[in-house]
C-alpha cells in the first residue's frame, strides 16, 4: 500500500509499507542506505526509511504518473510513439550508466 505524504512540509512523497515477510529487515536497510547514497536525475529519490516500530516504511520521490509500467499501460498510445518510447529509454540508460559506473547493478536488471 503507497499513501501520499510530505517530507519536512515541503515536497510531495510516496510513503510505502513493505510487509514484514518480503526482505530481510537486516539486508531492507542495508540496501535503502546505500541508495539514498546514489542521487541522479533519472533515479527515484529515496528520501528515508522508518524501521522503528512495526512495518518498514519507505519514503520516497512521488511519482505523479505512479509505476512507468501501469502508466504504458494506461497510456498504451504513447508505446506507438517512437519519440517518446526512445525518451525513456535513454533516460533508462543513463540511469543505468549511473549505477554501472558506481559499481552496482540494480537487481531488476540481472537476469536470470
Amino acid at each position: 500500500r503507497v499513501v501520499i505524504g510530505q517530507w519536512c512540509n515541503k515536497v510531495d512523497v510516496a510513503i510505502k509499507m513493505i510487509k514484514e515477510d518480503a526482505m530481510n529487515e537486516d539486508d531492507f536497510i542495508e540496501e535503502a542506505i546505500l541508495m539514498i547514497k546514489f542521487q541522479h536525475d533519472n533515479l527515484v529519490k529515496l528520501y528515508g526509511v522508518c524501521i522503528r516500530q512495526g512495518p518498514v516504511y519507505i519514503i520516497t520521490e512521488l511519482m505523479a504518473n505512479g509505476s512507468l509500467l501501469q502508466y504504458l499501460r494506461n497510456n498504451q498510445h504513447l508505446v506507438d510513439n517512437t519519440d517518446i518510447i526512445l525518451d525513456m529509454a535513454i533516460q533508462i540508460c543513463a540511469a543505468m550508466k549511473f549505477f554501472e559506473q558506481s559499481g552496482f547493478i540494480h537487481r531488476n536488471l540481472v537476469g536470470e
